[in-house]
């Protein structure tokens, strides 16, 4: 019982921790993620969130890539398969003991589903992690 009691209390300070971590966007909230992607460039997304400002820049924050690989990433439809409304950023790095924020310009609308695509901008042979916070907006 007192295992358990010790695992709850950490469990809710590390939700507190992110959620006070969390950059703040305009009209939405930012998301943690912690996302690996398969070899061979294989895109990921970063989470589900709704779009609340029409054609207004998503964000991702990026904390760590895995090894020394950057990343590509590009909002899209839920199912990645149409991106084309979202203008994809080439070779975003991590920061050492800091993070780079990028823009993700798009001309989604307000009120819909989107998610923000990732996958690493080379040829990757064993897998890839990122870690960070993105936003739709």
């Amino acid at each position: 019982m007192r295992k358990l009691r010790k695992r709850i209390g950490v469990t809710v300070a590390v939700a507190i921790a992110l959620a006070v971590a969390a950059p703040a966007v305009a009209d939405g909230y930012a998301y943690y993620y912690n996302v690996t992607m398969p070899w061979g460039q294989q895109p990921r997304n970063t989470g589900v969130q709704e779009k609340t400002v029409a054609h207004g820049d998503g964000y991702i924050w990026v904390y760590d890539i895995s090894d020394s690989y950057n990343i590509d990433a590009q909002m899209c439809t839920l199912s990645g398969l149409y991106c084309g409304g979202g203008t994809k950023v080439y070779n975003l790095t991590d920061a050492s003991g800091g993070t780079h924020t990028y823009h993700l310009p798009n001309t989604y609308s307000a009120g819909d589903n989107r998610a923000i695509n990732i996958q690493p901008s080379t040829w990757n042979i064993g897998n890839v992690t990122s870690i960070g916070n993105s936003s739709v907006n």
